[in-house]
């Protein structure tokens, strides 16, 4: 704890009107003891009297971040300490118009610390086993910074989150592609590269990414059929691999448009038109992969 900083705090006008358990339990976190701080602050929970009091809501959620710095910043992502503290800093902004303005001016910077904080937890916990709690904590950033800040620009860190995102969702298909699992996480890795296009349709790596996704289910679905299947069964199969070749085809042309000199695009495209059949267009993307090499 910034110890000058926190004397500022304390001696400040607006926050310093408090009286009972409030009073104590600032006077005990100005000296550094955090649990019976915590303690006094929780006794005064239960006291109607504090629930319309910014004060009360401004130290506890003060109290709770310095135990949240000692006891889970960096390795709890999922810190009720925090989630109390944020809490009750957003029911000091509900009081705003009875707020002074140092007051509401200390409880943003407060609160785009937490922003700060749920990033870097929503960073370091994605992968393939905790990106739910990744994407809590990253929810919980963007409306943390929005509240700081409601016009804030989020969609540079927006896309490069779901990027990650959908690449672990692609990492989970791989290991399963043809069970139900394995398809629940193709449309969650489709749905996270679609979105990025939407929000910039000129991302190279999200329309090839998400080419060479459909392409590659289609190549597992060949791969695994057994010799056994019945002709009717084969074709409906063959169908569906038309489709996925078909809606492959767009996105890796996008990505060709927008780098026609990128390798494994022209890759992407021979397989896909090679795989419908087209070899005048095969040939064409051919000749310029070996133009490359």
């Amino acid at each position: 704890m910034q110890r000058l900083t926190l004397i500022f705090l304390l001696s400040s006008a607006s926050l310093f009107a408090q009286t009972g358990k409030v009073l104590d339990a600032r006077n005990n976190l100005a000296n550094n003891d955090l649990k019976n701080a915590k303690i006094l602050i929780d006794q005064a929970s239960e006291e109607p009297e504090f629930q319309n009091d910014f004060h009360f809501w401004y130290w506890k959620g003060y109290i709770y971040k310095e135990l949240y710095k000692v006891q889970d910043k960096g390795n709890n992502p999922q810190s009720l300490l925090r989630h109390e503290s944020m809490t009750a800093f957003i029911k000091v902004l509900s009081m705003q118009n009875n707020v002074p303005q140092d007051t509401l001016e200390s409880t943003m910077k407060l609160i785009n610390y937490f922003a700060s904080t749920y990033y870097n937890d929503a960073v370091v916990s994605l992968n393939e086993v905790n990106y739910g709690i990744a994407i809590e904590n990253y929810d919980k950033f963007r409306k943390a910074a929005k509240i700081v800040n409601p016009d804030v620009e989020l969609s540079d860190k927006d896309i490069k989150f779901k990027m990650k995102l959908a690449t672990i969702y692609v990492s989970l298909y791989e290991k399963n592609p043809n069970t139900a699992e394995g398809d629940r996480y193709f449309e969650k890795a489709k749905q996270e590269y679609a979105e990025i296009i939407r929000m910039d349709n000129s991302n190279l790596t999200a329309n090839y990414n998400l080419g060479i996704h459909f392409y590659n289910k289609a190549v597992n679905i060949i791969k695994n059929l057994d010799v056994g299947t019945s002709l009717e069964d084969l074709a409906k199969q063959e169908d569906i691999c038309v489709d996925l070749f078909l809606q492959a085809l767009p996105y890796v042309k996008t990505a060709y448009e927008l780098d026609p000199n990128r390798k494994e695009t022209l890759i992407g495209l021979t397989g896909i038109y090679w795989s419908l059949n087209d070899l005048e267009k095969y040939e064409f993307y051919q000749e310029k992969l070996k133009a490359l090499e």
